[in-house]
């Protein structure tokens, strides 16, 4: 689907706007991100050297073993801003969704971006949604509610927080620990800020060779959070899981159980939260021996079909995932790398669907699976690698295949100027057999009505941005919506037909104004 630019629209004619905006934003998923940033080295997602490297993250700490977020938080608290002022308060809940971890990091330590007021309440708001079960007006909101009335309050633990964080960095771990944090933390009675006291101090008993005091330590944040934040709990039962390991601990093994159980439930809920770093870490941490549970393998396939980042519902039981190592491997490094695509970090991406291809035994998930690899390839500006990767899926047997490979290939060609070629390659993909499905097509759509409006075939154009719009409001597609919407809307606009441009736009300003 293809993204405006507004530099752009003040400049061109709707001829030169809409190659323009082919050429620089993307179609058929290949949405730009919603925060710009430099890509990582390609290596950065394999597993890191085994002497620890503390870094902190949204999460905490982490020890060497995985990747984290390359957008900066206050990037990412001003791009959540800049949508609020705009009234689109979706596109705001959608980024902290995506990001639940930049989230956390900001309510964790407020004092580390400029964020107004009004930003970090819905941040809380919608983190505890998501994350929380802690109810209305409970967790990270009542924390943010309170620091406002009393920010006085809140100065002694915030600056006994951050010199602690400080000794850690620099390894000054006793003095780390004689700040007693988790004192600081009591006296507000807020059980998140509890929670992360006694996490930091785990991490630093961790640290300091002391796994069973860490283990005691990640017991008391637990105990604090009583299930009202288990997206909190599943960094502290896989914190707990690698101390008792590092103690000869057997219970480790049901650390870790227990974390993957709870990370399942999560992607499943009533808002779907899959992030790709903790999958990535329960990956890394996974105890020898200790297969995927079945349960998890299928709650995470599950996730893949209702957020829409896996190719129809791929991750099934035909693809006999829960059968070996290699196939559940298979299911969680690819449900990984498309969670890395729809946050757009597609470095990341490459190298987990890389892994999933390497371990699956399946020919058409293997397939499957270079699709979303060229999709990552061709974000990352290869799309000269993009385009050999899918010329080799365009002629396979199953069009579920074959058809997403001749749509991404087309909209590669729309982003290159070839408008001609592109419409080719998209009216092959979805007009022959306009009732077939097959993953993308509704974006092919979208990208295909573009094209002949290029062509100057307006009559087409519009059917199919219609008919791909309609699709997008019945999966509850807002953000693909918002984007087709407004395409409509600048060519309505410019082709000076104001009525059925207000309708567009009085459209788009309730779908803004939705959470």
């Amino acid at each position: 689907m293809v993204r405006r630019s507004s530099a752009c629209l003040l400049r061109l004619g709707w001829s030169a706007l809409l190659a323009s905006v082919l050429a620089t934003s993307g179609c058929s998923g290949l949405i730009p991100s919603p925060i710009a940033q430099e890509p990582d080295p390609l290596t950065a997602g394999l597993p890191g050297p085994s002497a620890p490297q503390v870094r902190v993250g949204g999460d905490g700490f982490t020890l060497g073993d995985v990747e984290q977020c390359s957008v900066p938080p206050q990037a990412f608290a001003d791009r959540i801003g800049e949508s609020l002022s705009t009234n689109r308060r979706a596109t705001a809940d959608r980024l902290v969704r995506l990001y639940p971890d930049l989230a956390l990091t900001i309510l964790r330590e407020p004092g580390s971006v400029r964020v107004p007021t009004t930003v970090m309440q819905v941040i809380a708001h919608t983190h505890d949604q998501q994350c929380s079960r802690s109810g209305p007006g409970a967790g990270w909101s009542a924390v943010v509610a309170d620091r406002t009335r009393r920010p006085a309050a809140y100065q002694d633990y915030d600056a006994r927080r951050q010199k602690f964080v400080t000794h850690l960095e620099n390894g000054r771990l006793e003095q780390a620990l004689a700040l007693s944090v988790d004192t600081a933390a009591a006296s507000l009675a807020a059980s998140p800020l509890q929670i992360d006291a006694w996490r930091l101090i785990g991490v630093a008993h961790l640290l300091d060779g002391q796994p069973q005091r860490a283990v005691a330590a990640f017991e008391q944040a637990r105990q604090h959070s009583s299930g009202a934040h288990p997206y909190e709990e599943v960094t502290l039962l896989l914190l707990e899981s690698d101390a008792r390991r590092r103690a000869g601990d057997q219970a480790a093994t049901a650390a870790w159980q227990q974390a993957v159980w709870q990370l399942g439930e999560l992607a499943v809920g009533s808002i779907p939260m899959l992030d790709p770093i903790l999958w990535e870490r329960a990956a890394y941490l996974r105890p020898v021996d200790c297969p995927w549970p079945a349960e998890v393998l299928q709650r995470l396939a599950g996730a893949n079909t209702r957020l829409g980042i896996a190719a129809e519902a791929w991750f099934s039981s035909q693809t006999g995932f829960g059968s070996t190592a290699g196939s559940d491997e298979t299911v969680v490094w690819g449900a990984i790398g498309h969670a890395r695509l729809a946050r757009d970090e597609p470095q990341a991406a490459l190298v987990a669907l890389k892994r999933a291809e390497s371990m699956s035994a399946h020919p058409v998930l293997a397939k499957r699976l270079r699709l979303a690899e060229a999709k990552a390839l061709s974000r990352l500006g290869q799309s000269a690698a993009a385009t050999a990767m899918l010329a080799g899926l365009v002629g396979d047997d199953d069009p579920s295949v074959s058809r997403p490979a001749l749509a991404m290939l087309g909209s590669i060609k729309l982003q290159e100027g070839g408008t001609q070629q592109g419409y080719q390659f998209l009216r092959r993909a979805v007009g022959d057999d306009p009732v077939a499905t097959w993953a993308g097509r509704t974006e092919a759509e979208a990208d295909l009505g573009l094209a002949c409006l290029l062509l100057g075939d307006e009559p087409q154009g519009m059917r199919w941005l219609h008919s791909a719009q309609q699709q997008m409001e019945a999966q509850g597609d807002v953000e693909q919506l918002v984007q087709s919407l407004e395409n409509e809307h600048e060519y309505l606009r410019r082709s000076d037909r104001k009525d059925a441009a207000n309708a567009i736009r009085q459209r788009l300003e309730q779908l803004h104004a939705g959470s």
